[in-house]
């Protein structure tokens, strides 16, 4: 079924992410939109927003804030942990019209209302892309990161990879091989959970 307006717009909205009675996603949205004097030179930004689901459907989608935000860089892909005490999205920088470069950045609750300042997490890879996490638990309580990157050490072009967390730290990023991986790109992961079955384009 598709989502009616307010929640899709005549823009992009991707990487849905549903938690609690809320659903969050990323939309890409003129920065200037409604005002007429960047009509021709408006630039498109990739923003966090949630909407709610109210008795009657939907309600009117809202833009997450600092610290979910950055002026200067796009914003997307957010995941949450099972408990919503954390966090994970992407900022990213365009290089050029199609082109862009995401890191990685992790979010703590800190009461019901605040957040901690984006970290900078130490698997990303400098110059190279890690983009579209992806969040589970393994059998042992391990908390498990999937992502795709392009970084050194793959199959070619994006390729999918994961890192263990325990506790704060953070393991080395393992690729998932050549069963997944090809000399094309693999994207977008999703772990369902229930079914032990990992989703990707």
């Amino acid at each position: 079924s598709h989502l009616p307006m307010p929640v899709n717009s005549p823009y992009s909205e991707f990487a849905p992410f549903e938690k609690n009675d809320s659903l969050f996603f990323t939309s890409i949205r003129p920065l200037y939109d409604k005002d007429p004097e960047h009509l021709l030179e408006n630039e498109f930004f990739s923003s966090l927003y949630f909407v709610r689901f109210g008795p009657f459907g939907y309600k009117k989608p809202e833009k997450l804030l600092y610290p979910f935000a950055d002026k200067n860089k796009h914003i997307a892909n957010l995941v949450f942990n099972s408990d919503g005490s954390e966090a994970w999205f992407n900022l990213c920088e365009q290089s050029s019209k199609a082109k862009f470069r995401c890191d990685a950045y992790a979010i703590k609750k800190i009461s019901s209302d605040k957040w901690s300042r984006p970290t900078y997490l130490p698997f990303n890879a400098p110059g190279y892309s890690t983009t579209q996490l992806a969040y589970t638990r393994d059998s042992l309580g391990n908390e498990i990161l999937f992502f795709a990157s392009d970084r050194p050490g793959g199959y070619g072009g994006m390729d999918l990879w994961y890192v263990v967390k325990n506790h704060d730290k953070y393991g080395q990023p393992i690729n998932l091989g050549s069963f997944i991986n090809s000399p094309g790109n693999e994207i977008t992961p999703f772990y369902d959970s229930a079914n032990k079955t990992l989703y990707f384009s």
